[in-house]
């Protein structure tokens, strides 16, 4: 209210000049305003003549006082002004407090993406534990307005204030790239996912979610460029200052014709087109080698064996149970997802911990389990199981923020080597890389000769999927390590830049302390 941000002016702005408070009882306010301390009134022009008139019409009674009475008055009156202005400063903070935990609370809530109602319960949490920690703190924590209104606008001002610091960042940017996903939720609805990448003039880097937006009616390469159209104009980025875009590799995506990148760019014209930068997600792709594996007998009757035990009720809590009562390795099974890329694994390795339980109890439940005693089939499974770890390590070195693209090729790099080691290895019957392999034959000898080929036909899927990258090794090499890339593969307008970079001892010093 206007009252409130008054009292707060006189507050920050509160001062005893010593010739007016000593000779007028007088204390400035604000920039030329001034009060008395015995009546708290303003002046209406802040002039010598105004306090002396004030003073000696009002308070005449004060002129009697001279010597040390005067400046015993004068403080008695200042600490009574301070003691009464501080219970306005008290209200204050305790309001702004209350107003500040409302909305962290409200940020936790849209995180989590809980119910606006939760509000009330936290609130409810706060108070039973106040009565119990700091009884005499609970008015305060009764103030923090958290009903489900105030949470749904609390977010809704968080919402506004990130998008425009968004603004404000992705404004200053030298060259931005963006990335897209879509994906279709729960309720079948397509998702779009905006992701923007900026770096200004001083390599200071910004990566942002731009925007998420939904697609109720078709996905085409049409509809997703006009989605990414929108959320470029609104962050007001010029379309000159593009240079990359990754997306999913989607039909829809990358088609020249009617996909989003012959969409994109028409838009930007024939010269900025021919620079464009336009990349198929390296993690995606990861995922796609993976399930070049052809073990399908493998995962049909692991994928049916666990949907037998989770998807009825009665099987699920008597498997639950008899885990419990032989105190198994794990508590129960997990499905298999398809769209999570690291549930495969996740779900192989749970299987063959309890291969011998679920056998059991799949027996018991009438169920034909006579390929869980197959030689081959429990080394198919053993070998997939450690395969699909092996590729789940990977996609999670692929993850994570702050990652350049030069960084996440060396990783797929050093995977493919690790193939070419684990081929070998597998034909001369060493498994040190192969644990689950080794638990499955500890006490007798397999021919493993047979999925070695497995592993040169991985290696030859990722050899294929990544060859923009490898064509492009050199530009990424010089974003790795200008100091070793050779001077004449740069391009002509960074030579002369790299030959004194090379030749910086400060810069070469710097650069071992960053990496």
């Amino acid at each position: 209210s206007c009252t409130s941000k008054k009292r707060k002016v006189d507050l920050e702005h509160r001062k005893f000049n010593p010739e007016w408070t000593s000779k007028y009882f007088f204390y400035e306010t604000s920039s030329a305003v001034f009060s008395c301390l015995v009546c708290l009134e303003c002046v209406a022009v802040a002039k010598e003549y105004n306090l002396r008139r004030h003073y000696e019409t009002k308070h005449p009674k004060l002129a009697d006082l001279q010597g040390e009475d005067r400046k015993q008055k004068i403080e008695a009156l200042k600490k009574q002004l301070v003691s009464q202005q501080g219970v306005f400063e008290k209200r204050r903070k305790e309001s702004e407090a209350c107003t500040i935990a409302s909305y962290r609370i409200a940020n936790l809530v849209a995180k989590s993406a809980r119910p606006f109602i939760d509000g009330e319960f936290v609130k409810d949490c706060m108070l039973e534990a106040c009565d119990v920690i700091c009884p005499e703190a609970k008015d305060a924590f009764k103030n923090i307005s958290l009903s489900r209104t105030t949470i749904q606008r609390r977010i809704v001002d968080l919402s506004s204030n990130s998008y425009c610091q968004l603004q404000s960042r992705i404004n200053d940017v030298t060259y931005f790239s963006a990335a897209l996903d879509e994906s279709t939720d729960n309720t079948d609805t397509a998702q779009l996912s905006i992701f923007i990448r900026g770096v200004t003039g001083t390599c200071q880097v910004y990566q942002e979610l731009a925007a998420l937006v939904p697609l109720y009616g078709r996905t085409t390469g049409f509809e997703i460029f006009n989605a990414f159209k929108t959320a470029v104009e609104n962050l007001n980025l010029p379309w000159s200052k593009l240079s990359a875009v990754t997306t999913d590799g989607a039909p829809s995506m990358v088609g020249e014709t009617n996909g989003f990148i012959g969409h994109l760019k028409r838009h930007l014209g024939p010269d900025q087109a021919a620079e464009l930068k336009h990349y198929h997600c390296i993690i995606h792709q990861e995922a796609l080698c993976g399930k070049h594996l052809q073990f399908k007998q493998i995962m049909d009757f692991v994928v049916s064996a666990v949907n037998f035990i989770r998807a009825r009720s009665l099987n699920h809590r008597e498997f639950q149970s008899f885990l419990e009562d032989i105190s198994a390795a794990y508590g129960d099974v997990i499905y298999h997802t398809e769209v999570r890329w690291l549930s495969r694994g996740n779900v192989l390795k749970i299987f063959f911990a309890l291969r011998n339980e679920i056998k059991l109890f799949l027996e018991q439940k009438g169920k034909d389990t006579l390929v869980m005693e197959n030689t081959d089939w429990i080394a198919d499974l053993a070998f997939l199981t450690d395969l699909t770890g092996l590729l789940n390590e990977l996609n999670l070195k692929l993850q994570g923020k702050d990652r350049l693209i030069c960084h996440l090729f060396e990783a797929v790099c050093a995977f493919e080597m690790k193939l070419n080691l684990f081929a070998t290895q597998l034909k001369k019957g060493n498994l040190t890389h192969f644990p689950t392999c080794q638990e499955a034959f500890a006490h007798k000898n397999y021919n493993w000769s047979r999925h070695s080929c497995v592993l040169e036909d991985l290696k030859l899927a990722f050899s294929a999927r990544f060859g923009q990258f490898r064509n492009e090794q050199a530009t990424l090499q010089l974003l790795a390590d200008p100091f070793s890339v050779d001077t004449e593969t740069v391009p002509g307008e960074l030579q002369l830049e790299i030959i004194e970079l090379k030749c910086s001892t400060a810069m070469r010093t710097k650069h071992r302390e960053i990496k």
